[in-house]
C-alpha cells in the first residue's frame, strides 16, 4: 500500500512515505523508527472516508492552482493541485565526513519541477531544509507559495492524537515584551478530527514587513508529551514569514518559510526554465521538551557566524544613551569615558544624537549622517581617540536604513526611497531607503563605511525603528518587492564587514523586533529589548535564552545612583543573564555602589566560560503580565562541563527556594538574597528587601 524510504541523519531519521502517489515526510528520533504507525504518517487511519493522503512534502502553489476541498481556500494554501500532483521521481544521497544530504526530485504534468533538500551538518543537532521550484513549462507561471519545509504525520507514535497532551509552543514577541513562551494544547486550538475526519484546521504564526520578530519569534514546536518527542523549527527569513501547524485527516503537520500570497502578498513570476529557491529552515526532532529543542536550534548562529576577533573574551560594553539621553557631546563624553574604562568596559558606544543640531531631538536628521560640529567640533576622530586613550574600542549608533522627514537627503533625493502604489512609504516621520538602488549603496558607503574607517571606530550599533509594512513597489508583488529590498540590506551588512576590518556589529530594532536567525547572523550580538529600566527585563532576558545564544544576547544594566541598593544589585544581576552592557551616570555612583559594581563585574568576568560555551537547562518564570511582577520568582540554570550558574530573582516574595545540589558545591555567589547550604541542598531566601537577587556559581 505504501512506499516507504528511511534516511538516518544522526539522531534524527527522515521517513518518506508515498500513498496515492503523494509523498509526505515525517521526522522521528532514530531509535524510535520501529514505533512509527505507517497509517498515521500516511494520514490514512480512516480509509473508509476516501480523502486520506499525506500532507505533501513540497507543498507549493501556483496562481492557477485550486485547493483540495477541505474548507481551507483563502485561509491556507496547502494541498494545492500542484502539490498533490507532484510525483517523487528520484532521490540522491551524498555523504562525507562533514555532512549528509538527501535531494528529492518531484515533477507534475503541468511543468512544475521541485528539488527538496535535507542537509545535516554533522557538527549540528538539527537539519536544514529548502525547496527549489523550476518552471519547465513553455509559459510564464506565477508561484504563490514555497514553504521551506513541511513535516507530516504528527504524532506518528499514537493512532488517535491525545490532544490534551499534544502541546503547541510559540515564542510571542512585542516591543519590550520579547520572547514570551506560550503553550496551548491541540484540543484548545481545535486541532482534532471532525466526525467524518474531514476538513483542514490550523494555527498560523508569522509577520508581514521588515520587523520579522514583531508579534512572534520565528519558532514553532509541537510536543507529544505521552512519548516525550518534540518537533521544532525556525525559518531564516529577513522579512515576511509564516509557520503553520495544520490538522488534516487524523494527524498534524508543521511547515514554514516565506509568507505566501494569502498572508504576505508574495508572488513570483517564473519564465520558462526559470527557478526560485527558498531560504533554509532549521528543523529538529528529539526526545525532550520544546525548551530542549530550542537549545538545539539556537546553535545555528554559533555554527554559521564568525565573530570579530575582538569578541573572543565576550567583553563588557558601555552605552552612554541612558546618561545623555540622545544628546551626546564631546564635553559630556569626556566625563564618562574614563569611568567606563575603570569598570572594565571594552567597548564605549555613543548612541543616537551625534548627528543632530543641539536644539533638535535625536530622531530628526536621520539619513543625513552628518556630524554635528557643535557637538563634536573636531569630528568623530576626537571621540575615537579619546576612547582609545582609555584602552577601549569606540562605538557608534546608526539607523542607516531609515530617513526622517526633517532630513536633507529626503528633500534632495526622494526618488531613493521605497514606495507603495507610487507613494513614498512613510510612517509618522520615518521613510526608508531602497537598497535595490546603487545610488543608495554608494551614498551609505560614503556616509557610513568611510566614516567608520576614517574615524577608526570599531563597533557599530545598527538600529531599526519602524516597520515598512506588507511590501513595496518594484516587483511583481508587494511581498517580492520587500524581499528583494531586504536582500539588498543584507548585502550592505556584508559589505560593512568586508570593508571595515574586525568591526563588531550590534543588531538592534527597537530592542528585539529583528530577533531572527537571518538578522542575528549578520552581527556579533543583539540588543535584547528596550526594557532597560524595570524588573520585567529579567523574565524577558530569560525567555530569550530559548532563541538567542547567551554570548550574543546583550542586556543593559542601568546603574543609577538614585536606585535603592536592592534594585541596584537586581539590575546588575539582570545584566549578567547575557552580555553585560552598562549604562547610566557611573561617574555619580557613591563609594558603596562603586564597590558593589566592581565586585559584581569581577564575578561576571569569572562566568564567561559558561556564557560562551554553556547551555541553558532550566527556566522558571512565574510571570504572566509583565506589569504585575510582585510576588513572582524567576530562575535560570546554565551549565557547562563541571560548572553551573543559577540566577535567582524574587520580587516582594519571602518564600525559601531550594535546589538539589547533586554533585555540585557552591563556590561563590553575588547578590543580596540569603544563601544557605546544607549537605545536598542549597536554599535561597529574600527576606530583607523587595528586590532579591543572587547568582550562584557551582562546581562539581
Amino acid at each position: 500500500m505504501y512506499k516507504k524510504i528511511v534516511y538516518t541523519f544522526g539522531k534524527i531519521s527522515a521517513i518518506y512515505i508515498t500513498f496515492k502517489d503523494v509523498c509526505g515526510l515525517c521526522l522521528v528520533p532514530s531509535d524510535m523508527v520501529e514505533m512509527v504507525i505507517d497509517n498515521k504518517i500516511a494520514h490514512n487511519l480512516y480509509p473508509n472516508f476516501g480523502h486520506c493522503m499525506p500532507m505533501p512534502m513540497a507543498d507549493v502553489a501556483f496562481a492557477d492552482d485550486g485547493i483540495c476541498r477541505n474548507f481551507s481556500a483563502g485561509e491556507y494554501m496547502h494541498t494545492s493541485s500542484t502539490a498533490v500532483e507532484l510525483r517523487l521521481i528520484n532521490q540522491n544521497q551524498f555523504e562525507d565526513d562533514r555532512c549528509k544530504k538527501v535531494c528529492s526530485f518531484l515533477q507534475d504534468k503541468k511543468g512544475a519541477m521541485v528539488e527538496h533538500v535535507i542537509q545535516w551538518n554533522k557538527n549540528e543537532t538539527f537539519l536544514r531544509m529548502r525547496l527549489k521550484v523550476t518552471n519547465s513549462s513553455q509559459k510564464v507561471r506565477i508561484l504563490e507559495a514555497i514553504p521551506s519545509f513541511q513535516i507530516c504525520g504528527i504524532s506518528p507514535f499514537m493512532e488517535d492524537n491525545d490532544t490534551e497532551n499534544i502541546i503547541i509552543t510559540e515564542l510571542k514577541s512585542h516591543w519590550s515584551s520579547e520572547g514570551r513562551m506560550n503553550e496551548e494544547s491541540a484540543d484548545k486550538l481545535l486541532l482534532y478530527d471532525s466526525w467524518s475526519h474531514y476538513g483542514m484546521r490550523g494555527k498560523r504564526i508569522g509577520q508581514r514587513g521588515s520587523m520579522p520578530a514583531r508579534g512572534n519569534l520565528p519558532f514553532l514546536a509541537v510536543t507529544d508529551k505521552v512519548n516525550n518527542v518534540t518537533w521544532a523549527s525556525s525559518v531564516l527569513e529577513g522579512g515576511s514569514w509564516q509557520m503553520e501547524v495544520i490538522h488534516n485527516t487524523n494527524a498534524l503537520s508543521i511547515s514554514g518559510g516565506l509568507a505566501d500570497y494569502n498572508f504576505g502578498h508574495w508572488r513570483k513570476k517564473l519564465a520558462p526554465n526559470e527557478s526560485f529557491e527558498s531560504n533554509e529552515a532549521l528543523v529538529v526532532c528529539l526526545k525532550g521538551s520544546a525548551h530542549e529543542a530550542s537549545q538545539s536550534l539556537l546553535e545555528y548562529t554559533k555554527a554559521t557566524y564568525m565573530p570579530s576577533k575582538l569578541e573572543e573574551d565576550v567583553p563588557i560594553i558601555y552605552n552612554e544613551y541612558l546618561t545623555t539621553w540622545g544628546q551626546p557631546t564631546m564635553e559630556k563624553l569626556k566625563e564618562i569615558i574614563p569611568i567606563a574604562s575603570k569598570y572594565g568596559s571594552k567597548y564605549f558606544v555613543m548612541d543616537a544624537g551625534w548627528y543632530v543640531p543641539l536644539q533638535d531631538g535625536c530622531w530628526e536628521s536621520v539619513g543625513d549622517w552628518q556630524v554635528c560640529n557643535k557637538r563634536f567640533p573636531l569630528g568623530l576622530k576626537e571621540f575615537s581617540n579619546e576612547v582609545k586613550k582609555h584602552k577601549m574600542v569606540a562605538g557608534i549608533w546608526y539607523e542607516f536604513e531609515s530617513v526622517s522627514l526633517e532630513s536633507e537627503i529626503y528633500k534632495k533625493h526622494p526618488e531613493w526611497l521605497l514606495t507603495k502604489d507610487g507613494e513614498i512609504v512613510c510612517h509618522g516621520n520615518r521613510m526608508f531607503f531602497d537598497f535595490r538602488k546603487q545610488e543608495v549603496i554608494d551614498y551609505l558607503s560614503e556616509k557610513l563605511i568611510k566614516q567608520l574607517n576614517e574615524s577608526e571606530i570599531g563597533y557599530l550599533k545598527v538600529d531599526y525603528n519602524e516597520n515598512i509594512g506588507i511590501g513595496v513597489d518594484g516587483a511583481e508583488s508587494f511581498g517580492e518587492g520587500l524581499r528583494e529590498h531586504l536582500i539588498g540590506v543584507e548585502n550592505f551588512f556584508k559589505k560593512i564587514k568586508e570593508s571595515v576590518p574586525n568591526i563588531v556589529i550590534e543588531m538592534c530594532s527597537s530592542g528585539g523586533m529583528r530577533h531572527t536567525y537571518s538578522w542575528l547572523g549578520l552581527g556579533d550580538m543583539c540588543s535584547f529589548s528596550d526594557e532597560h529600566f524595570g524588573p520585567a527585563g529579567v523574565p524577558i532576558a530569560m525567555g530569550l535564552h530559548r532563541f538567542i545564544a547567551m554570548e550574543k544576547l546583550q542586556i543593559w544594566a542601568e546603574m543609577k545612583p538614585e536606585h535603592p541598593l536592592d534594585y541596584f544589585i537586581f539590575t546588575l544581576n539582570k545584566g549578567m543573564l547575557g552580555r553585560l552592557c552598562l549604562s547610566g551616570p557611573l561617574q555619580k555612583l557613591n563609594q558603596e555602589q562603586s564597590e558593589i559594581l566592581q565586585k559584581g563585574l569581577e564575578f561576571y568576568n569569572n562566568s564567561k566560560n559558561v556564557i560562551r560555551n554553556g547551555k541553558t537547562i532550566n527556566i522558571i518564570d512565574e510571570s504572566k503580565d509583565l506589569n504585575k511582577l510582585d510576588g513572582k520568582t524567576f530562575v535560570l540554570e546554565r551549565e557547562f562541563d563541571c560548572e553551573k550558574y543559577i540566577y535567582v530573582f524574587t520580587i516582594d516574595k519571602t518564600e525559601q527556594l531550594c535546589f538539589d545540589l547533586q554533585d555540585y558545591k557552591l563556590v561563590e555567589s553575588f547578590g543580596n538574597a540569603t544563601v544557605k547550604e546544607s549537605k545536598n541542598t542549597l536554599c535561597v531566601c529574600n527576606d530583607k528587601c523587595k528586590y532579591g537577587s543572587v547568582v550562584l556559581h557551582l562546581k562539581k
